[in-house]
């Protein structure tokens, strides 16, 4: 007698994690190949599949134990857990608390917590694209006294979004991600413009948004650095150089000395200014039009 729906489901589901059901296989028609055969390929596809997938979401417990190890926890948790629903980045919800439990790998008391993070990474890259939060919207949200979009209220001693922008910097930079300003509302009011667009240079923007053509032209000027920089930073680089040939981690240069974190900053003038001198120069495209 076939098995009602439901049975054969638990009967499949307990299949897939190893348990041979000889209902099941009664179930199953095969032709040249037989139906245990059959499953056993099925269960062996499904498996490999559901641990590549904790592999691609798990990537720095793999990492941290090998993909040997990792093939044992990962084949250990896919016949303790399987999927619930058809998207393979949701699968592995519930991997930290069985890496938690895994006695091979109770040496390694963080590495559950490693799994959380990865979970975590995971689900916000997974999740909805949710709206931009711009600048009036923070002040919105922070219910600031503000003057004009992206200007500072003279009432408050300095600049009320250097906490914001400072983290802005920081976070981008921590994920390789460019930090650009947001727009200056009043673009009658230039000075204003080039005051924010200064600050956020001087925090490390690589530039600011321009909502006017007026705005256009300031901001280049502001985010490109000027010549007389330039200059200081190649020779920065040269004396560390020559500092370097002779055995010497460090230099002086106009009185002051220079190590390595000064050649870092002052690759980053150069690199800059290389970068905006390639996009200036006219394209062979150009030259032959």
């Amino acid at each position: 007698m076939p098995l009602a729906l439901p049975d054969l489901q638990a009967a499949f589901a307990a299949h897939m994690v190893g348990n041979d059901r000889a209902d099941l296989v009664a179930s199953v028609v095969g032709d040249s190949i037989r139906a245990a055969a059959r499953l056993r390929v099925y269960r062996h596809h499904v498996c490999h599949s559901l641990a590549t997938a904790l592999s691609a979401t798990f990537p720095t417990v793999r990492a941290l134990v090998g993909d040997t190890f990792f093939g044992g926890l990962a084949r250990a948790f896919v016949a303790s857990t399987l999927p619930t629903q058809p998207v393979l980045s949701e699968y592995g919800e519930g991997f930290a608390g069985f890496v938690a439990g895994y006695a091979p790998a109770s040496g390694l008391p963080y590495l559950a917590d490693i799994a959380r993070l990865d979970w975590t990474l995971n689900a916000a890259f997974h999740s909805p694209v949710e709206p931009r939060l711009g600048v009036a919207d923070l002040a919105a949200s922070l219910r600031a006294r503000t003057v004009s979009i992206g200007g500072l209220n003279p009432d408050y001693p300095g600049d009320q979004w250097h906490a914001a922008l400072s983290r802005m910097v920081t976070a981008c930079r921590a994920y390789g991600l460019r930090p650009i300003d947001g727009p200056y509302g009043d673009f009658k009011d230039p000075d204003g413009f080039l005051a924010a667009a200064r600050r956020a240079a001087a925090l490390g923007y690589e530039g600011k948004w321009a909502i006017h053509p007026s705005q256009i032209a300031p901001a280049n000027d502001v985010f490109t650095p000027p010549a007389g920089e330039i200059e200081r930073a190649q020779r920065i680089l040269r004396a560390l150089d020559d500092a370097a040939r002779e055995g010497r981690g460090a230099a002086q240069l106009e009185g002051r000395m220079i190590d390595a974190a000064s050649a870092r900053l002052a690759r980053n003038v150069v690199q800059i200014a290389a970068a905006i001198d390639a996009k200036r120069a006219p394209s062979l495209a150009d030259a032959r039009a």
